[in-house]
């Protein structure tokens, strides 16, 4: 109880408090931390929910400022949340590239389906130009298997 009386005192000294001390009891209540915290508030600002509703009728401020400072303080939050761990493992799964346009992308480990059409790359492998020596070749050669 003693953390609401705080919260409506806050409510009398500047929206900055009251909304320091409001992310504070709803973390407490959720037991979730301020970045959650922050997060569940700036998505219950949307118009028309209830805590909107109550923000509108008992705080003497514009709603559109609060919802863009709770935004800040969420984004704020939110980035000292992500700075880098020495201590995390990272793993790394190989993406497979993205089919040429107008080709269907092969299940995972099968090649190419036999009847597709190969579109000419003009020499261009992975986004490098590189010079080729020879003509590309004829469309009726592009679906015969390579030994």
């Amino acid at each position: 109880m003693r953390d609401l009386d705080r919260l409506e005192q806050a409510a009398n000294e500047s929206p900055r408090e009251y909304l320091s001390r409001f992310l504070e009891v709803i973390s407490l209540v959720y037991n979730a931390d301020l970045v959650q915290a922050a997060g569940s508030f700036v998505r219950s600002l949307q118009p028309g929910s209830m805590l909107s509703d109550h923000l509108l009728l008992n705080l003497p401020y514009d709603m559109a400022d609060v919802q863009a400072k709770s935004e800040g303080v969420f984004r704020v939050l939110e980035s000292r949340q992500k700075a880098p761990k020495t201590s995390a493992a990272v793993t790394t799964t190989p993406i497979q590239p993205p089919a040429p346009q107008g080709m269907k992308r092969p299940p995972p480990g099968q090649g190419l389906a036999p009847k597709q059409e190969v579109p000419a790359r003009d020499g261009l492998e992975g986004g490098k130009r590189r010079k080729t020596t020879r003509d590309p070749l004829p469309k009726y050669e592009l679906n015969t298997p390579i030994d």
